[in-house]
């Protein structure tokens, strides 16, 4: 007799638990609290950078770590070097080895920002 009991429980329980579950998947994906209220994608924050340039300085090659602390990141405060890389990628810049410092330095395309 005690057994039907606790087995009753068990799949009270159980269906209780079920029930939660399908809950939290029908109100979706939660949204991160990591995440700022400010956050633009990387490739449009190096954009607005980029066109608050005088248009001389616009022609000449940038450092990654000259970039990185005018970014806002996603998760952290500043975005990774690699992050940044993919977006200047994305954004049609090329790496130029400047041999004198060691460093690559990115230079946008022609037609990048016109």
């Amino acid at each position: 007799m005690h057994m039907q009991s606790y087995i009753e429980q068990l799949k009270a329980h159980t269906a209780e638990a079920a029930s939660q579950r399908e809950q939290v998947k029908a109100k979706g994906r939660r949204i991160d609290p990591r995440l700022t209220e400010n956050w633009k994608p990387l490739t449009e924050q190096i954009v607005a950078i980029w066109m608050a340039l005088p248009r001389d300085l616009r022609s000449r090659p940038v450092l990654i770590s000259e970039l990185i602390p005018q970014l806002t990141g996603r998760f952290n405060a500043r975005p990774s070097a690699g992050d940044v890389g993919i977006a200047l990628r994305s954004l049609k810049f090329t790496k130029v080895r400047d041999w004198r410092s060691g460093r690559r330095r990115w230079l946008p395309s022609p037609e990048t920002f016109r």
